[in-house]
């Protein structure tokens, strides 16, 4: 029972604080924890704003290993498990959030390891971020027998409105550097 009137609470707290969101200026630099607004994946209504969250997830992950589920923080995992998924596409920076994490471990793996893994071997809020780069870029209904994190720079590179954001490129840029490495031998 506490838990539903928690939830509630911060429902009416999330509407109240709506519009009062919508006129501030959009920072990146939010240093506030995650609200949970919604424990569950019925359909909602989606009032929330969880682009500035989006951003300053994606680029505080930091990978720890070849793939995502160990590097993720406790809270990038209860955001991904707890918000509603349908709400989180739509916001405008869900692709950005989801490729930069993504391109952020390719770019470990190139340089740990010197080579692609397979991404669907993640677990818990890892496995969403995987799935929702599948159906992203249009894996999600087709049988593939391996899921290389090469898709990860296909995707980026062909997509143009993250190809042209300077902070994905940067991670890019050093993506190239590490396969021209491993390329030359350097390894």
């Amino acid at each position: 029972m506490e838990k539903i009137v928690v939830v509630g609470y911060l429902i009416l707290i999330g509407c109240a604080d709506s519009s009062t969101k919508e006129r501030k200026s959009e920072s990146f630099y939010d240093t506030a924890p995650v609200q949970v607004v919604t424990a569950n994946k019925a359909p909602s209504v989606c009032n929330t704003n969880f682009d500035t969250t989006l951003v300053r997830l994606a680029k505080s992950f930091c990978p720890k290993g070849i793939d995502v589920s160990h590097s993720m923080s406790n809270e990038l995992n209860q955001f991904m498990l707890q918000v509603d998924t349908n709400c989180l596409r739509r916001q405008e920076k869900y692709s950005f959030f989801i490729n930069v994490i993504l391109a952020k471990v390719v770019l470990c793996q190139l340089k740990c390891c010197n080579q692609h893994y397979e991404m669907r071997q993640e677990r818990d809020g890892a496995t969403l971020i995987v799935n929702e780069f599948e159906r992203m870029a249009g894996f999600q209904n087709k049988r593939i027998e391996f899921l290389s994190s090469c898709e990860v720079e296909v995707y980026i590179n062909t997509t143009p409105k993250l190809k042209s954001n300077a902070y994905l490129n940067s991670i890019m840029v050093k993506i190239k550097k590490e396969e021209n490495r491993i390329r030359s031998g350097n390894i």
